[in-house]
């Protein structure tokens, strides 16, 4: 289980953050379908209501997870291709699980993107 990422609403919603980043840095205009990360609401906890798993701003919008396994599957088996050409090309490639070590990083990005 190392090197595969569990998708989950913080991992959707650093993905979301980092591309939306990426994207405004570059000028590009609009998301790649390859790039569309699902974001997870995030448990409504006593007195927040806010969604702070939404990575989507007015020029970016990601979609949400729904209830569809085959649509949850997808953005997994994507993120984990993503994730293992970033971790073999970046710094993490010297820890002794890079992949592991870059989920990590997404679960405390992605707690609240917004």
């Amino acid at each position: 289980m190392n090197n595969f990422v569990i998708y989950d609403s913080r991992v959707g919603a650093a993905l979301g953050l980092l591309i939306r980043n990426f994207l405004t840095d570059k000028n590009i205009l609009e998301i790649p379908n390859e790039l569309k990360f699902a974001y997870g609401k995030a448990r409504p906890t006593k007195g927040d209501k806010s969604d702070k798993r939404n990575p989507s701003n007015e020029n970016f919008k990601f979609p949400s997870l729904r209830n569809n396994d085959k649509f949850h599957t997808l953005n997994n088996i994507r993120a984990n291709w993503l994730l293992k050409d970033i971790a073999d090309k970046s710094a993490f490639k010297n820890e002794s699980s890079p992949i592991r070590a870059l989920k990590a990083a997404l679960f405390m990005i992605g707690y609240s993107v917004n």
